[in-house]
């Protein structure tokens, strides 16, 4: 299996797309927003989710918004990454919470 950095840094890389180790075609999850109504997305590199499991990362920004207060937002993104070089990420870490309801 291919590790996780190779795609990130060879998308451009057309000896890889031969060999299928990486490939252009996205992972799509469509989600019924009516019948699971969502607080907010996590969109995040691999620095981040090597050190947080989902749920890890869903827990920690719903216990940030408590503690801190839900007028907070610009400011989660930012707690994630702090976070996870305190967890002792060792790649670069990039994240984007996008809020989809109040």
């Amino acid at each position: 299996m291919i590790e996780r950095d190779y795609i990130t840094n060879a998308f451009g890389d057309t000896h890889l797309k031969r060999e299928d180790v990486i490939t252009a075609h996205p992972d799509i999850v469509r989600v019924d927003l009516t019948q699971r109504p969502l607080k907010y997305l996590i969109v995040a590199s691999d620095g981040l989710f090597d050190v947080f499991e989902n749920q890890d990362a869903v827990d920690f920004a719903n216990q940030y918004l408590k503690i801190t207060g839900s007028n907070k937002w610009t400011k989660l993104a930012g707690a994630f990454c702090s976070e996870a070089l305190a967890r002792g990420s060792e790649d670069n870490v990039s994240v984007l919470v996008i809020k989809l309801m109040l």
